[in-house]
């Protein structure tokens, strides 16, 4: 052993090119008995150590992944009782993901965090906070369909309507019930699933000023957003539908907005030719019911702003731009959510499409 470490110090000594001063007296340390029964120990035993925690860290990556993949296959489509299509559900609660596939919680948790389709979520923060509903954690499975951003996914299917969803990183539900909406018309689909690791945002629906003029690297993620969405909606027969979920407390579960407040002259999310089908669109919403359910909702409850992402991205200028916020009791709880959507597509496709 002894000989061994003095040639590999003799060798690391010429490939620098050390003096033969220095060179003599490291030969000298490694052919004393002092670094064969006092350095040697030590140095064996931080190899060691190392070499221990390598593996244990190697273990845990690879129990990880094995939870991850046991994650994704619990998420398998299911059949939707109101429509009898098979649909991958919306979300898991997590006591049920433990109690189904024998895992810890923290496991649970960081294969979640390690994998680039799943947030864990909170369901109570879909209900006012005047109703003081208990934590319960839920695992969301979102749809990694299209082509892969910074900022999230966006489908293009080359049709004149976009659904985006500028929240999904933090609103439960919504993802999956923008998805539908796409899913069921065939119209192409944006959505923001990711955070740079520094700092987080809710939304990139309002405050477009101060996005602007954050972090870079949020900054950067935000234009990148804005950008996809005017090369898509380019045109002023496009139609952007913004899908936002909300916890207000109100009569009416949907909510549809196509105006701004006054501002500079600016009071309208719809390019002027395309003004004959506001009046149609206010039918719509007063329309969509089912044999299984009915939906109530409005068209004049909220406004939206010109500091907006709608307005901001050209709505009412280059394209045409509607917003539609989603009450949780839909989107998030209610079990007719596929039911819904569907129907909102095919009201989307007769009114505005077509």
């Amino acid at each position: 052993m002894v000989m061994l470490i003095w040639l590999f110090v003799r060798a690391l000594c010429c490939s620098i090119h050390f003096c033969d001063a220095i060179l003599k007296l490291l030969c000298n340390i490694v052919s004393s008995g002092f670094f064969e029964f006092i350095c040697l120990p030590v140095l064996t035993g931080i190899v060691a150590a190392l070499f221990t925690d390598g593996l244990r860290k190697f273990r845990h990556r690879k129990h990880i992944e094995d939870c991850k993949v046991r994650l994704h296959k619990a998420f398998h489509p299911v059949r939707c009782p109101h429509t009898k299509l098979q649909v991958v559900p919306r979300y898991k609660p997590l006591a049920t993901l433990q109690a189904n596939l024998s895992l810890d919680e923290k496991d649970i948790i960081e294969a979640v965090e390690a994998s680039v389709d799943m947030h864990l979520r909170n369901l109570a923060s879909t209900y006012s906070v005047s109703d003081n509903q208990k934590d319960k954690l839920v695992v969301e499975c979102f749809p990694c369909e299209g082509r892969q951003r910074k900022y999230g996914y966006i489908i293009n299917q080359g049709r004149d309507v976009t659904i985006i969803s500028p929240s999904s990183l933090r609103e439960v539900g919504t993802s999956h019930f923008a998805y539908l909406l796409a899913k069921f018309g065939g119209f192409n689909y944006i959505s923001r699933e990711y955070s740079p690791a520094t700092e987080e945002h809710d939304s990139f629906y309002n405050s477009v000023e101060q996005l602007l003029s954050s972090s870079s690297s949020l900054c950067t993620q935000f234009k990148e957003f804005e950008s996809d969405i005017k090369t898509l909606c380019y045109k002023s027969n496009h139609w952007a539908i913004y899908v936002l979920g909300t916890t207000r407390e109100s009569n009416n579960q949907i909510h549809i907005i196509h105006s701004c407040k006054s501002e500079n002259g600016f009071e309208s999310l719809i390019c002027e030719e395309k003004k004959h089908v506001v009046s149609e669109i206010d039918d719509m919403w007063k329309t969509i019911k089912n044999p299984d359910f009915e939906v109530k909702s409005n068209t004049s409850t909220f406004w939206s702003r010109k500091n907006d992402l709608p307005a901001h991205a050209g709505g009412g200028t280059n394209h045409n731009a509607l917003v539609i916020r989603v009450a949780y009791e839909l989107s998030a709880r209610d079990n007719h959510h596929i039911a819904i959507a569907k129907c909102i597509a095919k009201y989307l496709n007769e009114y505005i499409v077509n």
